[in-house]
């Protein structure tokens, strides 16, 4: 959570969209994440075959 912060508050980082992983239940729910600066939240482990779709759209977010 230090890190996104420090991402969003630094102007040259500001736009990286920062996605937090996790394997722990009901982490994504509660908006927390979003609050700490997230952009979103995949679950652990990852679809190998859905993840470079995932990051795509996040970076489209910023137009990265």
């Amino acid at each position: 959570m230090d890190v996104a912060r420090e991402l969003r508050d630094d102007e040259r980082t500001a736009l990286i969209p920062v996605v937090a992983f996790s394997a722990l239940p009901g982490i994504g729910e509660s908006g927390w994440l979003q609050e700490a600066g997230f952009a979103g939240f995949l679950r652990k482990p990852i679809d190998v075959v859905a993840f470079p779709e995932q990051v795509r759209r996040y970076c489209r977010l910023t137009g990265t």
